[in-house]
Formats: structure tokens, sequence, C-alpha cells
């Protein structure tokens, strides 16, 4: 974290900036994606045994499923001063039926964005980009309202959809300090 702190000064980029709070959400995306290893046989073995994985197996293993990429994602933001909620929701991409799932919504000054660290874009050269989507509502009811996002991805160059449906109690909210 130290590393984007750093780049923010060395590039004169105001944190509270939309460039600088886009810059900060794409680094913590990438950061989450690249050192929390998404392993969904870790999670099918950890069934087996009659138990789920928790926070002590994902530092003992390494491995994580997307309920840590979410929480570790808005503890980060946060720590940022970055508006995000945790989002319980499942996901759909072609030939496949609803998954149980979490992300994040991540507002960044006016718009809301969906942070999706276990399925981030992959260009058609193999780069792997992170999954940061603006999302049409200006206001997000995190109270009441269930919500249906259909999003574009790329998976290796070519456009794939995915659908993101909110589940009941969906948001939450780690630390108290952002009231927005």
């Amino acid at each position: 974290m130290r590393e984007i702190f750093s780049n923010l000064a060395d590039n004169k980029i105001d944190p509270q900036s939309d460039h600088g709070k886009q810059y900060i959400v794409d680094q913590v995306a990438g950061f989450v994606y690249d050192k929390m290893p998404y392993d969904y046989d870790q999670k099918i073995a950890y069934r087996a045994q009659g138990r789920s994985m928790n926070l002590e197996d994902v530092m003992k293993d390494h491995m994580s499923v997307c309920r840590h990429h979410a929480l570790f994602t808005q503890v980060i933001l946060q720590s940022f001063g970055i508006t995000s909620r945790l989002l319980k929701c499942t996901m759909r991409t072609p030939g496949t039926s609803d998954i149980p799932h979490a992300a994040n919504l991540v507002r960044i000054n006016s718009i809301w964005h969906l942070v999706d660290t276990t399925n981030p874009d992959r260009e058609s050269t193999g780069k792997i980009t992170p999954f940061v989507k603006p999302l049409m509502e200006r206001e997000v009811n995190t109270g009441k309202n269930n919500y249906e996002w259909n999003i574009t991805a790329k998976l290796f160059g070519a456009i794939s959809p995915r659908t993101y449906r909110s589940r009941d109690n969906m948001y939450y909210r780690i630390m108290d300090n952002n009231k927005k």
C-alpha cells in the first residue's frame, strides 16, 4: 500500500480528485487480485470437510474466494477514505446459472462502480486489468432496493456479458468513518 501512496506523491496526483480515486481503486483491485489467488477448488475441499474457509485459512494457505477478495478490497479502499460497500450478489455468465458471489460497490465522487477482483478483464494480449465498471445509478439505495446490472467484460479480447444481481442485505460498511 505504501507503493500506492508513493506513486500518488511522485506523480503529484491528488488522492481526493476523481483521477486520484480512480487510480487508487484500480491499484487496490490489482493488488488484491495479485496477492490473493482465487481458489475455488480449495473452497470445495473445505466444504467436503464440513466447514467453510475462514480468514485464518486464507492467511495460512494464501488462497481465497470472492468474499475474501471483496472484504479485503473494501477495508483497503476505506482506509484510503473511499466509499465502498460489500455487495452480496449472484453472478451469471453465458452458459452458467446464477452463482452466489461477492464484489464491491465503490463510489468515486458521484458515480458508483462495480469492482470485482476475482473476475478481471483479460485483454487479447493476455494482460489482466482490474474489473472496475461504472454503474448507471446516480444513487444506490443501500437499504432497500435490489438491482440487476448487465455489464460487458473482456475475456481474452472478446466481449463477454456478465449479470450481477444483488441479494437481500447486500450492502455492508466495515468502518463508520465513511457515512456517504
